[in-house]
Order: C-alpha cells, then sequence, then structure tokens
C-alpha cells in the first residue's frame, strides 16, 4: 500500500515536471520526508548499473555539446538514410 502511494505520488511529480517543462517555467514543490525518500530511491533506480555510462563526465559531456551543436543550429537534415550515409562515408556504395 505504501510502495504504491509513493509510486502514485512519484507519477504525480513526473507530471508537474513535464508540464513545467512544457510551458518553459522551473518546476518548484517542497517534499516530504517520505517524498524526499521515495525520489532518491527512483533516481537510485534510475541511475541502476546497467545507465550509469548516461551519467559519467566524459558522456554528459558529449551530451552538452550535441545540445549546445543543436542550439547553433550546427547540424545536417537528410531525406534518407542513404544520404546520411553518403555523407558520412564517401566510399559507402549501397547493396
Amino acid at each position: 500500500m505504501l510502495q504504491q502511494r509513493m509510486m502514485n505520488q512519484m507519477k504525480a511529480l513526473a507530471r508537474r515536471a513535464r508540464l513545467a517543462s512544457a510551458s518553459g517555467q522551473p518546476l518548484e514543490f517542497k517534499l516530504s520526508p517520505e517524498e524526499s525518500a521515495a525520489l532518491a530511491e527512483a533516481i537510485d533506480e534510475a541511475l541502476a548499473e546497467d545507465q550509469s555510462w548516461f551519467w559519467s563526465e566524459a558522456w554528459q559531456e558529449g551530451e552538452r555539446a550535441s545540445e549546445a551543436d543543436l542550439a547553433e543550429g550546427r547540424y545536417q537534415d537528410f531525406e534518407t538514410m542513404e544520404g546520411m550515409l553518403r555523407d558520412l562515408l564517401p566510399q559507402y556504395r549501397p547493396a
């Protein structure tokens, strides 16, 4: 029962975060000790070993660089996968 209640609270927090993000507003909320513990547990689970590579400093540096490239328009759109491969791999020859 307690676990279900905490899960419902986490879902409500996630909904609030999505709404805040969509509206461009900062997300602000106060957590009870129980909510804080549930959030910490959820974060720990999200950072499980199989996903820890994503949170490494090296990977996060690449994420920040990618986001900066996108924001500055340093990217190219392709109509097809073949067009992208030709651009990336000049020696590419479709089968």
